[in-house]
């Protein structure tokens, strides 16, 4: 009886273990380019992009501003079978993200606007890009009213 009461929870147990893993990898992306945009460190912005502004572009672009408080809203579903080429013509699969978080003014380091927004996270297959995993690829940013 004990055997099968032992049985009986080892069973349940592995079935409550079975729960889908939450994709935690988008919104670690996303903090550590808003990072890289309030710090401006090139290097962690280039890690999570997957065609970089060149690094003058990027200290011009985010001289005035950068993004904080950056949460993921959403994720959309990745289909494994759809694979995409760039204009490059490397192959990647695609996620899209929706996220939301605020602009801030460097001069004042205090929110300008919030955000809202989705990228595109692509994972290149079979590539020297692939190596990096998930990357940013095309953003769009709303900006909303406080």
């Amino acid at each position: 009886m004990k055997k099968i009461a032992f049985l009986l929870v080892l069973i349940i147990a592995f079935m409550g273990c079975k729960e889908k893993k939450k994709d935690l990898e988008p919104a670690y992306i996303m903090a550590k380019w808003a990072t890289s945009t309030k710090d401006l460190n090139y290097r962690t912005y280039k890690s999570c992009k997957a065609y970089p502004l060149p690094n003058l572009s990027f200290k011009e672009k985010f001289q005035n501003y950068y993004y904080q408080d950056v949460m993921v809203l959403g994720i959309g579903k990745v289909d494994k079978e759809d694979i995409k080429k760039d204009h490059m013509g490397k192959k990647y699969i695609l996620k899209k993200v929706f996220f939301e978080g605020a602009q801030y003014l460097r001069s004042t380091h205090k929110a300008k606007t919030l955000v809202r927004g989705d990228v595109e996270m692509r994972k290149y297959i079979d590539d020297d890009l692939a190596k990096k995993g998930w990357v940013m690829s095309h953003i769009t940013i709303f900006f909303k009213k406080k």
